[in-house]
């Protein structure tokens, strides 16, 4: 019979998800894991996950989801789409990547859950694996030249975050190792906002400089080499999604 909480509910679709490649196992817990790898069959996980609602559940006004919620959802679904391969085919000029931010501006019939136009106040860079020591340095680096912090976040990407984010390197000999070493610990995602009065241009040749600068003294191959920066605005849209969990 179908779940009877929205807690069991969530459990069963996580496992669902699991096996079905939409999740990674590190990404859950024991609970989730546990169904994963037990003995129901993929159409038992999925009836479990269906939830029974009361009468009471039934008449929650609309308006009680939350506009967040409802674009969380969306973006989600967009989400899982794209790692079943549904945009590979859709455009061959660009990348899979491309394609989902390309449909991502609208779903079904929803308000559009990201802007058309980009915001163009931000630059990304990540610090990388084992340098997590300097990242005060390269901050202080960056508020010097007139950025300001906006926020951070420590994470250690999935394999397959690493490939997405390093797509354009996907036909060099360097990539698979590049991408291991990436996904290989913590790495720290870093935005920053630049003045009004700054063109994109002017943002992203200043962060290169830094980071050119900060290479130099203190990288200790050409792969790790202390930090990482979005060469243009599309870049740090699509790479900042993969620790900030939005779209800038």
């Amino acid at each position: 019979m179908p779940s009877k909480s929205k807690s069991q509910q969530r459990l069963f679709g996580m496992a669902l998800a699991v096996r079905r490649g939409e999740l990674e196992r590190s990404d859950v817990g024991k609970e989730v894991l546990d169904i994963v790898d037990g003995d129901m069959t993929d159409k038992e996980i999925e009836e479990f996950a269906k939830h029974r609602t009361s009468d009471k559940e039934h008449n929650v006004k609309e308006s009680e989801v939350t506009d967040d919620e409802k674009r969380m959802q969306d973006a989600q679904k967009m989400t899982n789409r794209l790692f079943r391969g549904e945009y590979k085919e859709k455009d061959k000029s660009l990348t899979p990547m491309e394609n989902y931010l390309k449909d991502l501006m609208y779903s079904g019939g929803m308000k559009p859950i990201i802007e058309i136009t980009p915001q163009t106040k931000y630059v990304f860079i990540v610090v990388k694996p084992g340098f997590s020591k300097l990242a005060n340095t390269v901050i202080e680096r960056f508020e010097n030249a007139g950025f300001s912090l906006y926020k951070t976040r420590t994470k250690m990407l999935t394999l397959r975050e690493a490939k997405q984010m390093y797509y354009v390197h996907k036909d060099e000999e360097f990539y698979d190792a590049l991408c291991k070493y990436m996904s290989s610990d913590l790495s720290i995602g870093i935005l920053f906002t630049y003045p009004s009065n700054w063109k994109p241009e002017k943002a992203f040749k200043k962060t290169d400089k830094i980071k050119d600068e900060i290479r130099n003294e203190f990288q200790e191959s050409d792969m790790r080499n202390v930090m990482h920066s979005s060469d243009n605005i599309e870049n740090m849209r699509m790479e900042s999604a993969k620790y900030f969990n939005e779209l800038i």
